[in-house]
C-alpha cells in the first residue's frame, strides 16, 4: 500500500508512457511529480511500455504472468494463515469435533478455502485491473474513475463468501464509509466533526440497544455470545434473552421478549406436527406392506 500515493496520481500514470532509463540513461524518464518512484522504475524491464506497469511489476514485462505468479505465490501463504486462525477459533468447539471429526474438518476446510480464495482473488484482481484497463481502454478514458471500477471488479470475489462472510462484509463496509468520509474532508466536500468517532459509537450503541429491546433475536454475532455481552452491559447479567424463553409458558420468557417465545413455540409445534405426520406415513406404509405380504401368502 506504500505505492498508493504514487499510483493515485492517475493523470500522470495513465497519460505517460514508460521510457526506460536503461535504454535512455541521459533522457528524463519520469514526470516531475513522480520522481520519488525513480528507485523502482530505474531498474524496470526495457520492454514495459506503461508507467503504471513499470511501477507495479518492474522486473516482469508480462502483466498476465505477474498476476498468475502473485496468485500461486500468495494463495498458499494466505491459506496457512487462515488455517492457523480458524484452528485456534475452533478449539472451544472441540465437542463438535469429537462428535463428528470428518464433518467438522470438512466444514473447517471449506471455510478456509472460501476465505482464502476471496482474499487472494480480491487483492490480485484489484491490482491487475490497472494493467487490464491500460490494455483495453484509451489513456484519456476515465483516468481517475477507473480505480473505483477496479475495486468493483475485485469486490466481485465476495461471491465466494456470500453465505458466511457477514462479519467481513460489515467490517469492509465500515472501512469504506470511514475512507469516504476522510476523502470528503480532505477534498473539502464537508467539514470534519470534532470527536465525531465518539458520536458515531454512541449512535451505533443506541441503535443496537433499540433493536435488541424490540427483537433480541435480530442480534446475531457469534451465536448467543453477542446477546449475552449486550445483556451484561445493560445490567441484566450474562443471559441470553432468546435462549431463556419458556416455551411451555405460552411465550413468556425468564427475561423479557415474549414475542420471541411465541415464535419459538410455533417452531416447536411445527416440528411436532411434522413428526406426527412422518410417523403416520410410516405406519400407513407398514400396513400396505403387510397387506401385500398377506396377498402373496394366499
Amino acid at each position: 500500500m506504500a505505492l498508493y500515493p504514487f499510483t493515485s496520481s492517475a493523470n500522470h500514470l495513465y497519460n505517460s508512457a514508460f521510457i526506460s532509463p536503461i535504454l535512455f540513461p541521459t533522457k528524463p524518464t519520469l514526470p516531475p511529480a513522480l520522481t520519488a518512484i525513480a528507485p523502482i522504475t530505474s531498474a524496470a524491464h526495457p520492454s514495459i511500455t506503461s508507467l503504471s506497469c513499470a511501477l507495479l511489476h518492474p522486473h516482469d514485462p508480462s502483466c498476465t504472468r505477474t498476476f498468475l505468479t502473485h496468485t500461486l505465490t500468495v494463495f498458499p501463504a494466505v491459506a496457512k494463515f487462515f488455517t492457523l486462525v480458524f484452528t485456534l477459533f475452533s478449539l472451544p468447539n472441540y465437542r463438535l469435533f469429537l462428535a463428528g471429526p470428518l464433518p467438522f474438518l470438512n466444514g473447517l476446510a471449506r471455510r478456509i478455502m472460501r476465505l482464502t480464495t476471496f482474499t487472494t482473488g480480491a487483492v490480485g484482481t484489484s491490482w491487475a485491473s490497472v494493467c487490464l484497463f491500460n490494455y483495453l481502454l484509451p489513456r484519456t478514458f476515465l483516468p481517475t474513475k477507473r480505480w473505483y471500477l477496479g475495486g468493483f471488479l475485485g469486490g466481485l470475489w465476495a461471491f465466494m463468501e456470500r453465505r458466511s462472510g457477514r462479519a467481513n462484509f460489515l467490517y469492509s463496509a465500515r472501512l469504506s464509509v470511514d475512507s469516504a468520509w476522510k476523502v470528503g474532508v480532505k477534498r473539502g466536500w464537508w467539514k470534519g466533526v470534532k470527536n465525531g468517532d465518539v458520536y458515531v459509537f454512541v449512535a451505533a450503541l443506541m441503535l443496537v440497544n433499540g433493536i435488541y429491546e424490540v427483537r433480541p433475536g435480530a442480534v446475531r454475532g457469534n451465536g448467543s455470545v453477542a446477546r449475552k455481552v449486550l445483556a451484561s452491559l445493560r445490567g441484566e447479567g450474562w443471559v441470553d434473552r432468546v435462549g431463556a424463553v419458556d416455551v411451555a409458558g405460552g411465550g413468556e420468557g425468564k427475561g423479557e421478549g415474549g414475542g420471541e417465545g411465541l415464535e419459538m413455540g410455533r417452531d416447536v409445534e411445527g416440528l411436532e406436527v411434522r413428526d406426527r405426520k412422518r410417523k403416520r406415513d410410516a405406519g400407513a406404509l407398514d400396513s400396505v406392506e403387510g397387506e401385500v405380504l398377506e396377498e402373496k401368502a394366499e
